[in-house]
């Protein structure tokens, strides 16, 4: 019995050891993969034509033009512009691609935030 006890005591620390080390490594990866979507922002890559009549179409349904100038707005830079729209596609199943959502923000950012790259 006291080799058992004995082997779990030294596991412990182990266990907790790698733990650590795989949250930290998914925390960098994590943060690798947003440094490198901070390059590719759909709104610099959209056509902003498209993305009204896309607008129109997809997101008018939901809400009003007022979201995008309301106080406390959840967008305040390129990136939130796209992770909005990816959650909204996502959780309402709007099912657009991704070209279609780099539309919807470039026209977004152009008509409502006009967010420098």
């Amino acid at each position: 019995m006291p080799s058992i006890c004995k082997a779990r005591a030294s596991a412990l620390p182990t266990a907790v050891c790698a733990a650590t080390l795989m949250a930290l490594c998914g925390a960098a990866s994590g943060q690798a993969a947003e440094a490198k979507a901070e390059t590719n922002y759909g709104a610099l890559h959209g056509d902003p034509a498209a993305g009204a009549e896309l607008h129109m179409e997809k997101c008018t349904s939901c809400h009003g033009d007022e979201i995008y100038t309301r106080e406390g707005r959840r967008v305040d830079n390129l990136a939130r512009i796209d992770r909005q729209l990816l959650l909204c596609n996502q959780q309402i199943g709007l099912q657009l691609f991704d070209d279609e959502l780099a539309h919807i923000a470039a026209y977004l950012n152009r008509d409502y935030y006009r967010f420098k790259p």
